[in-house]
């Protein structure tokens, strides 16, 4: 039986009763809804743009969904198209912003109705550029004009911490210049935001700056301990959340796959509701170095205080911060906890496995190591694992 529509996906997940599917037929993004009590499929109408993409398609806590459309042509007055469904696939909200001519919005993420308000958040550069000058918040509100609210890197307070403080104060000054006069930073990084979390005073959102190999060209995405599928979109690979099933070999230039990355910095900044930002922080790591673009690190909010958490070889390390006044608090290691009190690790395979938030306070820690145990028939045993870790 041959398929009736011919569709690349780079997007599922599942609202109420319903399958989401996103992804483009003939390079123009579509998304299909079936149903699954009465095995129906429909495709959503609105899309098959030409020169979009779909950035973003994500599930609210109060099952409806959100897509996030970015027009790509070189035209003037390019617009982003924020849309909300509800499970049904009928159409409840729609927030279209034009965009700054200079300014390219790279990366978007939004949140889930935790709170009562919408946002967008994300990564933004100059023209077509590979790399990032800033983040930028777009409240959503259909009911009036929004204005998109661009950061750059220069003008957080811990974003630089990575590097000496004298290049660090040269880039903060020169940034401070440039933003009064009206222009645009020339301080520009590889960075990739992962997830948001909402807080009773706005948005979270988390990110990782990394070093590409020379020969590294694109934003291509993936996210957690899966691996890659040939899946694509013509506009490359703009969304962190749902694992890494989806690559995209098209805009800004296609990576391939054993491409090395090095992951060097973790950040959240904070946003308030109207896409100010309120503090900024960072956790500097050790040059994770892997086989491609993935998440290294996270982060929880929980009882006034952000915590950074990263698995480093056979340990789980969480550093305690106090937001508003920047103080580390603590600094704790725990070691992988093991199943049998007799079970030694021997090694940690390098450059696999990582922790990343699950629900609640929780998270999960992942890797693959050797463990030896005499009092065994098979002494020594190669492990994948997966431990549940609670954080309060």
């Amino acid at each position: 039986m041959k398929p009736e529509l011919a569709m690349s996906f780079t997007h599922f997940t599942r609202v109420g009763n319903s399958a989401i599917l996103g992804g483009y037929v003939n390079k123009e993004p579509s998304v299909l809804l079936y149903e699954l009590g009465a095995r129906s499929m429909k495709i959503i109408p609105g899309f098959f743009q030409k020169d979009s993409e779909l950035v973003d398609l994500r599930v609210n806590v109060n099952n409806t969904f959100n897509v996030v459309l970015i027009e790509r042509s070189q035209r003037d007055e390019r617009r982003v198209v924020f849309q909300t469904y509800d499970e049904h696939g009928q159409l409840l909200l729609e927030d279209v912003v034009t965009l700054d001519d200079r300014r390219t919005l790279q990366t978007g993420l939004t949140s889930m109705l935790i709170r009562e308000d919408l946002i967008l958040l994300g990564t933004w550069g100059e023209g077509n550029a590979k790399q990032s000058n800033g983040f930028f918040a777009l409240p959503i509100d259909p009911f009036q004009d929004q204005k998109i609210k661009y950061t750059a890197f220069g003008e957080l307070n811990h974003y630089l911490d990575y590097m000496k403080e004298s290049r660090a104060r040269r880039i903060r000054e020169n940034t401070q210049q440039v933003v009064s006069s009206g222009g645009i930073p020339n301080f520009i990084n590889y960075v990739m935001p992962y997830r948001i979390q909402e807080y009773e005073e706005g948005f979270l959102l988390f990110a990782e700056a990394y070093s590409p190999s020379s020969s590294f060209s694109d934003f291509s995405r993936p996210y957690g301990p899966y691996y890659y599928s040939p899946y694509y979109s013509p506009y490359g690979w703009y969304y962190p959340g749902y694992g890494r099933l989806y690559s995209r070999p098209y805009s800004y230039g296609y990576r391939s796959r054993n491409e090395e990355i090095k992951t060097y910095q973790s950040m959240v900044i904070s946003f308030a509701p109207d896409g100010t930002v309120q503090w900024d922080h960072s956790l500097q790591l050790d040059d994770v170095r892997r086989g491609g673009l993935e998440q290294v690190a996270d982060f929880h909010y929980v009882n006034g205080h952000l915590i950074f958490l990263e698995k480093h070889e056979s340990e789980i390390r969480a550093r305690w911060i106090l937001p508003q006044d920047g103080e580390d608090d603590e600094t704790v290691t725990q070691k992988i906890l093991l199943p049998n009190p007799e079970d030694e690790i021997r090694s940690e395979k390098e450059n696999e496995g990582g922790i990343q938030y699950w629900y609640g306070n929780n998270f999960f820690v992942w890797g693959y190591h050797t463990i030896r145990n005499t009092t065994m028939k098979e002494r020594v045993r190669e492990v994948f694992y997966i431990n549940k870790v609670e954080v309060n």
